[in-house]
């Protein structure tokens, strides 16, 4: 069975990311262009209208943040075939930070397009209802979808047992589509 992990933003008390601060990056972390993302850690102030909790997962749909806690944690049940980078958050309201890693997996061709619905732009498909074959995402438990306008990470059972016994603060799981 195939996942997908998500934000959940609404809890209003964690910190607020400004997207500026990943600017940079943004791009490059979409497309999963590890190629165009220097290594050096980023320190990021956060805004002084989010709240003060730090969650161990924070995603914007470009820039997925987990904790140094939370990644230590699940690591060993993630391919090592995946981009990490150091990022360190200060709180905008307490002298508190928050070591954090952009974990970013690759792009992998498993998008079923024979079950799945879709329209074609520019050679990209356009999901309305995804289906993953979960055959050809082989040793990837941790991934996203390759050629498709789509931004969600999606995970395979084992590692969605071992997110479930870490229970971070801020990440649902949701089953993928049409699975």
């Amino acid at each position: 069975m195939i996942y997908k992990i998500d934000f959940d933003s609404l809890v209003e008390d964690y910190i607020s990311i400004d997207r500026e601060n990943f600017k940079d990056i943004s791009h490059a972390c979409v497309n999963s262009e590890f190629n165009l993302i220097n290594k050096e850690t980023v320190k990021i102030k956060a805004s002084e209208s989010g709240g003060t909790v730090f969650p161990d997962f924070y995603y914007d749909g470009t820039v997925p943040l987990f904790s140094e806690e939370f990644y230590e944690n699940i690591k060993n049940s993630i391919q090592k075939n995946i981009f990490i980078k150091d990022v360190v958050i200060s709180s905008a309201v307490s002298e508190k930070n928050k070591f954090y890693k952009i974990v970013l997996p690759l792009r992998i061709d498993c998008f079923d397009k024979k079950h799945s619905e879709y329209s074609e732009i520019s050679g990209l498909y356009n999901p309305i209802k995804i289906v993953i074959d979960e055959k050809r995402t082989g040793n990837f438990s941790f991934f996203k979808l390759k050629n498709v306008l789509d931004n969600n990470i999606y995970i395979k059972e084992s590692l969605k047992e071992k997110i479930e016994k870490y229970n971070p603060l801020g990440l649902s799981i949701f089953k993928a589509e049409g699975e």
